[in-house]
């Protein structure tokens, strides 16, 4: 059992450094500020925007495409539903949402089942072989399962 007494050097070691390296940071940055990024300008790798869950579902189906087999719906799973044309139902989350966004995501196949402006997501059923295009439009911010209920 360590005594009070034993922790307290350590403890303020600790703060007096953690100090030090707080204020030096403070001051680097108002002496010379960085221009702060344009948030339009960072750009996310369009594989990084699709969920892995949905990014292993889509290696699977091109897999299968191989085989020629076409019950692709048993590839679903209870977090990601798949019909038997390789559709996979998503949702989207944009940066908004325009109406000349869902021409752009229609000429890539996909069926939007419903487009919420306010919470800036879009559900959507997206052929699989489709998903990395999706991802690669400037308006997408990433691809994720939907939320499904779930019996208790």
């Amino acid at each position: 059992m360590y005594a009070p007494l034993q922790i307290f050097p350590l403890l303020s070691l600790f703060v007096a450094l953690y100090g030090a390296l707080v204020s030096t940071s403070c001051s680097a940055k108002s002496a010379n500020p960085a221009p702060s990024p344009d948030a339009s300008a960072v750009q996310t790798a369009p594989a990084e925007k699709i969920d892995p869950r949905v990014r292993e579902i889509v290696a699977k189906l091109g897999q299968n495409e191989r085989t020629g087999r076409k019950d692709l719906s048993r590839f679903s799973t209870p977090l990601i539903h798949v019909n038997d044309d390789g559709e996979i139902q998503v949702y989207l989350g944009v940066k908004s949402w325009e109406d000349s966004f869902s021409e752009s995501l229609r000429q890539l196949g996909a069926r939007i089942e419903i487009a919420n402006a306010p919470l800036r997501l879009v559900q959507a059923w997206l052929p699989y072989d489709q998903v990395r295009k999706v991802a690669e439009l400037p308006f997408v911010l990433r691809i994720v399962p939907p939320s499904y209920g779930v019996k208790r």
